[in-house]
Formats: structure tokens, sequence, C-alpha cells
């Protein structure tokens, strides 16, 4: 009887003591959010997004494009210590602010592999600059698809390549399934969008497993892209942010940048390319 009456009690202390607290937070400050690529592979691959942030107490999720602003991407070459930036940037425009706002570009615009590039963005009175590089790619040695079951219609890729001696090799692994001759942008490729590095496999042959299984008759576009450090612990960075959403027990995570007044990256990729037909 006297555990009951300690129950009712002890929830009638509970809900009396429930109170609503408002939040007087200051709102989130309001900074541009830049996602740019260079690529030696495909011209067309090589574009500019810009958005802003919204208010973290904002019910809408979606990132505002930012247009008008002046975009540039130049050329340069490594001699020693130091980098030789061609004279003539590339101006990056804006495909269309009517129906695809934010985003710039130029077919015109060629990535070259082991050059390195600086992009240069004014949207405003804000000021954007970052420095990426191409790396030379890494050959895809060969490809490897293991049915699942004996005489089964599914299977797992593998994927080989050689991870040059010296360390300092990053790499930024991507597939598209369906074999689309044009698939519009690098984040279309996401379905299997691994980040890895060579900390503790250097200098030998990898074998790459992918844990999902594909069916025969799919057509996968896979791309190893070889990345810099800045972009490769960028990515890394989002992609732990992104797993660790909504945990609250996760270990905090902050962006790591690659861009001076900006969040976001410019990322540079050394593309090794393969179609593989699941057979």
């Amino acid at each position: 009887m006297k555990s009951w009456i300690h129950l009712v009690l002890a929830a009638l202390l509970f809900s009396a003591c429930e109170k609503e607290i408002d939040l007087d937070l200051p709102p989130a400050p309001d900074e541009l959010v830049v996602e740019a690529y260079i690529n030696d592979f495909n011209p067309f691959l090589n574009y500019v997004i810009i958005t802003h942030t919204v208010d973290y107490m904002n019910p809408d999720l979606s990132l505002p494009a930012v247009s008008g602003a002046l975009v540039y991407v130049t050329e340069g070459t490594v001699n020693g210590q130091d980098t030789v930036w061609n004279s003539n940037p590339v101006q990056l425009i804006e495909i269309a602010s009517d129906t695809v706002p934010g985003v710039y570009f130029n077919p015109f615009l060629q990535g070259t592999a082991g050059n390195v590039y600086r992009l240069d963005i004014t949207a405003g009175d804000k000021q954007v600059h970052g420095i990426t590089s191409i790396p030379l790619p890494i050959a895809i040695d060969s490809v490897q698809m293991k049915m699942t079951y004996a005489e089964d219609t599914t299977g797992l890729l593998t994927v080989f390549f050689f991870d040059p001696p010296e360390r300092g090799n990053n790499y930024r692994m991507m597939y598209k399934l369906g074999g689309d001759s044009i698939f519009g942008s690098w984040g279309a490729l996401n379905d299997g969008d691994v980040i890895r590095d060579d900390e503790f496999i250097n200098g030998e042959t990898w074998d790459f497993r992918y844990t999902r299984e594909f069916a025969l008759g799919d057509t996968i576009d896979y791309f190893l892209n070889s990345i810099d450090r800045s972009t490769y612990l960028f990515w890394d960075s989002f992609f732990s942010l992104r797993g660790n959403s909504g945990n609250p027990f996760a270990t905090p995570v902050q962006l790591k940048s690659n861009l001076q007044g900006a969040i976001g990256c410019f990322s540079g990729f050394g593309v090794s390319y393969r179609r593989i037909v699941v057979k």
C-alpha cells in the first residue's frame, strides 16, 4: 500500500514540476555554402553550386540558391615550392537563374591531372576563396562479380587497384547504377560513395568489395577518384556528420572546409572510369 502511495506522490511531484521552456536562441549566421568540382575526365562535371545556410529554427530546411555571383576558376602549375597561376581565369556562368538558380558552369573549363586550381567567388559583399588539386589518377586494374550463391542472379562487386608506395593517397569511390550516358552531377553518383586513404594499406593492391548486391544485367558506371588531402578531410567529416545525424550520443563532428568565406569544398578529382555490366 505504501509503495502505491509513493508512486502516486512521485507522479504528482514530476507533473507539478513540468514547465514549458521557451528557447531564446540567436538566429544562425547567414553563410554561403559552396559545392565545387574540377576533374580531368569530363568538363561537363566541372561546376559550382552556391547556396545559403538556413536558420536552425527555420522549419524550411531547403537551401536557398545564390544568383548573380561572379565565379572564376584559375589553373596553376606547381614549380618546386611555387605555384604559377594562369593569367586568364575562366569565368563560370549561372546556367539559368529562373529555373536552376545557383549553378555555375563553363563547358570550356577542362581540368588537367597534376595541376592546381583556385576558386574565387564574389556574391554581394561576400568573398570566397579555395584551392584544390587534381592528383594523378590511379588505374582500375580489374573488377570482379562473385555470385552470392551458386546459380544465383545477384552478386557482389569487388574493385582491384594498386595503391602507389608513397604515403598520402586519398580516394573517393563512386558509382551510378543504370548506365546513364549523362547523369548531370557528381551528386547523382552517391549510390556507393566511399572515402578511403592509404593510412593502413599502402603500396599494395586493394580489393575493395561492396556489400550491396547487383543483379545480372545491371550496368554500373564506376569512378575511382584520386583526391588531395584537404578534399578527403572535408568529405570524411561530411559523411561522419551525416552518419551521426539524429544521434545525441555521437561524437561532435566539425566540417573541415577547404574554403575561406564559405562552408563547403572545392573538390579536385583525378578520375579512373570503368563501365561494368554484370553477367
